[in-house]
């Protein structure tokens, strides 16, 4: 048996447990069990996805969902539900995945002027913004991973996409003394854990849980609505595209830009960048 833990590549297991906790996530937002779960359930949790991940990705998750399940004693909840979802998906879509409209500084003005904004949902999308973030690593914040300043903040990173072996890597974000301040609106969110102080993740969902990494599309998505944009062209996807977009127009060099992102090449950073200067 002592063989049977390397059936599968070490960069594979982090992504099953990554997908698994996000289904987990999505389950509880949703009120459904997530293990075990039911065919029903799963194609449903595909159907929310489908506008924002390729078909590998999806197939992927399916696969981690699996997966957990057998490890855990049950029988495997895919069947004819799921798998007729993810052949109408890949029928659909195919193998492309849509490029988002970048959420732009003006934007996130207007969001953040609306009354009905919560004062978590102003954080996370200044913050993911600001640091121009991947979903994983913008719901990955812990409060232990941040240091505040008298200048602004620095967040630890403790793994992301391009950094697996879990180097870590420090990112900076200052104070603009202004309402759209990242800093300031964390430091409101902060505040309202109370005398003791926060712990744990930093951005929550249902149950007092971490906040799975779809739910940051949805409060794109719900916000851009607000404001009378597109909704539908925008996603989780949009803050860091919506940065990297802003940051060339302001003429920064990308290598500055690759600083903040992490992003290792330039050919990379520019499939980020949804209009530039003529």
């Amino acid at each position: 048996m002592k063989y049977r833990s390397q059936a599968r590549a070490k960069s594979t297991l982090r992504a099953y447990h990554g997908d698994w906790k996000d289904f987990q996530a999505w389950c509880d937002d949703h009120k459904v069990d997530a293990l075990p779960a039911s065919d029903k359930v799963i194609a449903q949790y595909l159907d929310s996805l489908a506008s924002s991940y390729k078909y590998s990705t999806l197939s992927r998750k399916v696969a981690a969902i699996a997966v957990v399940h057998r490890t855990a004693g049950f029988d495997t909840p895919v069947g004819r539900i799921t798998k007729d979802t993810l052949k109408g998906i890949r029928r659909t879509k195919g193998n492309r995945q849509t490029r988002k409209a970048p959420l732009l500084a003006e934007d996130l003005a207007k969001i953040c002027d609306l009354r009905s904004i919560t004062v978590q949902d102003k954080a996370l999308l200044l913050v993911g913004f600001a640091g121009a973030f991947r979903r994983a690593e913008l719901i990955g914040i812990d409060w232990e991973h941040i240091e505040w300043f008298k200048q602004g903040i620095v967040i630890t990173i403790p793994r992301s996409k391009t950094d697996q072996e879990g180097i870590g890597r420090a990112l900076e974000i200052e104070k603009t003394g202004n309402d759209l301040c990242p800093v300031a609106a964390l430091h409101a969110h902060r505040a309202q854990a109370g005398p003791m102080g926060p712990r744990g993740p930093v951005f929550l969902g249902a149950l007092g849980r971490r906040l799975y990494s779809e739910a940051v599309g949805r409060i794109v998505q719900r916000s851009a609505k607000a404001i009378g944009l597109p909704w539908r062209q925008y996603g989780g996807h949009s803050l860091r595209a919506g940065y990297v977009t802003q940051a060339y127009e302001a003429g920064m060099s990308s290598f500055d830009i690759r600083q903040q992102t992490g992003h290792r090449s330039d050919q990379t950073l520019e499939k980020y960048v949804r209009t530039k200067k003529p």
